[in-house]
């Protein structure tokens, strides 16, 4: 397991290190002193999850880009909140900045609401969405059924005697198995875990059948054969698994379950700062082959820019609100 995240770790490395870094000269214009010192990137959830590996990713783009180390710090817990709480708390300046998900802002947002320790809207200055990856629902080899159908006609013959992992209560992984079993109309038992490399060991040993979790964090064990796929929670077949099919076209129609992971800096940070990330962020994007090695790594390119990813949070948080609402879903 530690051997496939380090993996996909390095191969992220190489994404981004083959792109260009500009010269000391062009940083130098505009707000030409930052960074003066180290500048440290949360990241809310442990080492080897998507959130974490995308952080990875813009870590080591920046420090080349700005010859300044950009570090990553795990904070994890509480599901995401713990570490972006404190984010959210510290000093707009650019020295903090956070990597978040659909699951720190939007989801977390629909089910807390205003015991939520942070505004998600109000608390934080877009950046970039730098990826999108749909959640996979994965089952362990010798998990019976191997379809959609399959497992929605073995859970309404088993009502609650299936149980299902995720990462934490209120995460993307989450959610997308409340809006399956709401639609399905099926009894599940959740079974959380303190992030998903946890969960991962007991599916693969098949103490948990399924779980649903973001492509970039599982594709190494699918591809391995340690776990196999079932659908995508896209909305469309993923280009990187072209032949798994989508659990909307598996008889859920406008189900849709795609996490995206992006950067912000707390609110403040002055938007020269903003932009400066936004761009040297981006180029790892549309570096020459870059799309095709994140496609590999289980995800999309996304580049959104700071007004477009504003836009994206207050629509998720919209939408899961509903789902959340939907699914019956309430605080325990």
């Amino acid at each position: 397991m530690k051997y496939s995240i380090a993996i996909a770790i390095g191969t992220a490395y190489c994404v981004l290190s083959s792109v260009q870094s500009f010269s000391q000269d062009d940083l130098s214009r505009g707000s030409s002193t930052y960074p003066t010192k180290p500048v440290r990137i949360i990241v809310p959830f442990p080492p080897g999850q998507t959130v974490d590996l995308v952080g990875r990713m813009i870590s080591e783009r920046l420090t080349q880009a700005f010859d300044k180390t950009f570090v990553v710090d795990n904070r994890a817990g509480a599901s995401g909140t713990l570490g972006t709480s404190f984010a959210a708390k510290s000093p707009a300046d650019g020295y903090t900045l956070l990597v978040v998900s659909n699951g720190t802002l939007a989801g977390n947002a629909a089910i807390y609401k205003e015991k939520l320790p942070y505004n998600p809207n109000r608390d934080f200055a877009p950046i970039i969405n730098f990826i999108t990856t749909p959640q996979l629902l994965i089952a362990n080899v010798n998990f019976q059924p191997k379809t959609v159908r399959e497992l929605v006609n073995y859970a309404k013959a088993n009502p609650g005697k299936i149980s299902y992992a995720t990462p934490g209560y209120g995460t993307s992984s989450h959610l997308a198995m409340e809006m399956l079993r709401a639609q399905a109309g099926i009894d599940l038992v959740m079974v959380p875990y303190q992030g998903s490399p946890a969960a991962f060991t007991d599916i693969i040993a098949g103490r948990i059948p399924i779980m649903f979790e973001a492509a970039m964090a599982i594709i190494g064990q699918i591809r391995a054969g340690k776990v196999r796929a079932v659908a995508t929670g896209g909305a469309r077949r993923a280009g990187f698994l072209p032949d798994l099919p989508t659990i909307s076209e598996s008889g859920y129609p406008g189900f849709d379950a795609t996490p995206w992971v992006g950067l912000v800096a707390p609110a403040g940070t002055p938007k020269d700062l903003l932009t400066k990330i936004h761009d040297e962020t981006l180029k790892a994007l549309v570096a020459p082959g870059a799309k095709e090695r994140i496609l590999e790594l289980g995800a999309e390119p996304s580049g959104m820019n700071p007004d477009q990813f504003a836009t994206l949070i207050r629509s998720e948080i919209e939408r899961w609100t509903k789902v959340v609402q939907t699914a019956g879903i309430k605080l325990e």
